[in-house]
């Protein structure tokens, strides 16, 4: 039995180490994770039955079985244990690839997102004319085109009430 685990723990090792490596030089093209398009990735969809799972399965069940080979007796508890383990890889692994991508976000921005928020004048928007507004959305700032139906000097504050494109319409406070 003890070559059994031994030859589990190797052979998942070597793969897990091939994963490893692909991944790490952009040739491991995951096709475990769907991506929702429409906001960014969907992370209730990396599924949880993948061949990179079976291999941290794998690698918990032989490593834990030649770890607690001398310290359990009994056959039945030494597999249990290495199923255990082997769970432990497996649902551990399946977790953190989770909260990994969770992690990400979609940061594209579009100019009507930006409607309803207020701004500073970076660059003097005069009567009917054309300048510039900056304003923080999620984090970042951005600095876009405006028009205005009143002279705004530059650093007045306004509201952005609605967008024609990319250049947004603004109002003064």
């Amino acid at each position: 039995m003890y070559k059994v685990f031994l030859y589990i723990a190797i052979a998942a090792s070597v793969v897990f180490l091939i994963q490893l490596v692909m991944t790490l030089i952009g040739l491991g093209g995951d096709a475990d994770v769907d991506l929702d398009t429409a906001d960014g990735l969907d992370t209730d969809t990396v599924g949880i039955f993948t061949f990179k799972n079976l291999v941290n399965f794998l690698l918990g069940y032989g490593w834990g079985g030649i770890c607690f080979w001398n310290t359990i007796a009994s056959p039945v508890w030494l597999q249990l244990t290495a199923v255990g383990v082997g769970l432990v890889f497996f649902f551990g692994f399946w977790i953190l690839l989770k909260q990994i991508l969770r992690l990400s976000q979609n940061s594209s921005f579009h100019p009507e997102q930006a409607v309803g928020l207020n701004a500073d004048v970076y660059l003097h928007i005069p009567l009917n004319g054309h300048g510039k507004v900056q304003f923080s959305y999620r984090g970042s700032v951005h600095e876009l085109d405006a028009i205005s139906d009143t002279d705004l000097p530059t650093g007045a504050k306004c509201k952005i009430v609605g967008n024609k494109g990319d250049l947004l319409i603004v109002e003064k406070l």
